[in-house]
Parts: C-alpha cells; structure tokens; sequence
C-alpha cells in the first residue's frame, strides 16, 4: 500500500456539509479540493485531451474507478457549532462548521499493485499541497472557510509543512512549493 497521511487543523470555521445541515468530515470535499488544483495546474501545461487522460488516471471517470482514495478521521475539536454566516446582513442565518483549531487526519492511499501506484498517490498529494495553499474546503471556502493547515505529513515530503514566520518567507516557500509541484506532476512545460 502506497499512502501519504497528513493531519490538518482548521484555521478558520469550515462548512462541510453532505445533504443535511449538520457538519461531519467528509472525503468528498478534499477529494474535489486535489482534483481541481490538479486540473489547474496540469491545464496550464498540456491542452484538454491530455489533461482528461491524466486526471483519470489519478482520480478516475464514471467508467474507470480511481487508484486513489481519500479517507478523514477526525481527531480532536471535532464538535461542530453554530456559526453566524452573514453576520449584519440582510440574510442572516446561522450553520453548523467545525471551529478553528479543530484537527483531523487525511489519508491519500492506493492499495493498487500497479508500478504507477506511488506515483498516483504522489500526485494527488502534490495537489492536494497546492489546494490546501491557496484554496479552502467546503462551503463559503471564497469567503475565507475551510482554511487548513497541514501540522504533520508521513512520510516527509519535499512538499512539507510552512515554516514562515513572515510575508516574505511565505512568498518563497509558495514560489517553490508551487514549483516541486508542477515538478511532480510533469507540468514545467507551458503549452504553446
């Protein structure tokens, strides 16, 4: 079994919800999280046909199931509040959201035996680095929700944990995160 295991801690109130109001960990949301980045970042390099043949080899289609799963535990923190979500506004109305501080593990596995097994897991954790970067997960994640952190990743990996304490610093550890991604994911080339 290939895996990468990171453990996350909000940094702000996160929305994930399935079909109900309450707020529970879910693998779907971090899932779309990579995919997206993953499609962002290797659809600057290669035009659409080559970018739907990756991304189905790490995520799969409808017809072809992925060699990667997702899997969140929560650890600790993990009761959900209620959190006002358009506070002095003309709508306002109050939701469940785990609250900053709360942690939780990701796991991004295969138990695939094929010789790209690694390389899938890898890729998906590659994207989910620059997702949790520069995005957020679940619901209001564009008004600033769902903001994570990673604390821990196992095994280390040159896509590791910020050790910023300034804009500056956070600026190059960015530019050369966003780099080994690409890296990673075959994407130096910029498509002509």
């Amino acid at each position: 079994m290939h895996r990468v295991r990171l453990e996350l801690e909000t940094l702000t109130a996160t929305f994930v919800h399935a079909d109900t109001d309450e707020a529970r960990w879910r693998a779907a949301p971090f899932r779309g999280l990579a995919r997206w980045w993953f499609r962002a970042i290797v659809g600057a390099a290669y035009d659409p046909s080559e970018v739907y043949r990756r991304e189905a080899e790490v995520f799969g289609t409808a017809e072809s199931p992925s060699p990667v799963t997702f899997r969140v535990f929560p650890v600790s923190g993990g009761s959900p509040v209620d959190v006002d979500v358009n506070p002095g506004g003309q709508r306002s109305g109050r939701r469940k959201a785990f609250p900053a501080g709360s942690k939780l593990r990701l796991d991004i596995q295969t138990n695939s035996r094929s010789t790209d097994a690694s390389r899938f897991v890898a890729d998906a954790h590659a994207a989910m680095w620059v997702g949790l970067q520069l995005g957020g997960v679940g619901q209001r994640a564009r008004r600033g929700g769902g903001s994570l952190r990673v604390t821990s990743c196992q095994p280390n990996s040159s896509l590791g944990l910020p050790t910023s304490t300034d804009a500056r610093q956070f600026a190059d550890e960015l530019t050369s995160g966003l780099a080994l991604a690409r890296q990673q994911l075959r994407a130096e080339r910029i498509r002509t």
